[in-house]
């Protein structure tokens, strides 16, 4: 079973890259792994049909603090990621996985050490896509900045900031070895092409 990570900044394409990339490695049995599958689970467990996941989840992060927000949300991402891997698909390929969330609360100042810590949970992807793009072209592209984005601001400006300061850490992440930069910029298109041509020979 391949694991392949997709992840960046807010608005940088993660999502619809992720689709893209279940269509083109047909006929490869692909599934998407995201923490937004575990946290509807949780609406649906506590009776909370009649509210909308954007409203439950931003309304819930905002209620908590910053170590405790990165753990629910590490436990969003480790429970999507079993349930994927219990689907037994050809390919696994991860939403954000736990390096957007890592990174996000740090730009708040989390300590890294508290982030790091439950880090080794998580099991080591083959292959990681960091998309990399401008702040100001993500913000162009998002309609609307949730509360959870802005720093519980809703604050196009605020989300700008943050997402200025969180670059480097990115970049200085996407050094790793198994780790390609891809730029943002590049079509959807243009992007599952480069990204496919990188997948496929780890098929074996």
């Amino acid at each position: 079973m391949l694991h392949v990570v997709v992840t960046g900044a807010d608005g940088c394409g993660k999502s619809t890259l992720c689709e893209k990339l279940r269509e083109a490695l047909a006929p490869a049995s692909v599934v998407v792994s995201s923490p937004w599958q575990t946290l509807n689970l949780v609406r649906e467990a506590f009776s909370l049909g009649q509210v909308s996941q954007q409203h439950f989840v931003q309304a819930y992060l905002q209620s908590i603090q910053a170590t405790s927000r990165l753990y629910f949300l590490y436990h969003a991402v480790l429970a999507a990621h079993q349930a994927a891997c219990r689907e037994q698909p050809d390919i696994i390929i991860s939403d954000g996985y736990w390096y957007k969330y890592a990174l996000f609360e740090l730009g708040f100042g989390l300590e890294e050490d508290k982030a790091m810590l439950a880090a080794s949970l998580f099991p080591q992807p083959d292959l990681c896509l960091y998309l990399e793009l401008d702040p100001e072209e993500a913000g162009r592209r998002k309609q609307a900045v949730s509360e959870y984005e802005s720093g519980g601001t809703g604050e196009l400006q605020r989300f700008l900031e943050l997402q200025r300061v969180l670059r480097p850490r990115w970049q200085r992440l996407a050094r790793q070895p198994g780790w390609h930069t891809l730029p943002g910029t590049l079509s959807p298109e243009a992007l599952c092409d480069t990204a496919t041509a990188l997948i496929r020979p780890l098929l074996g």
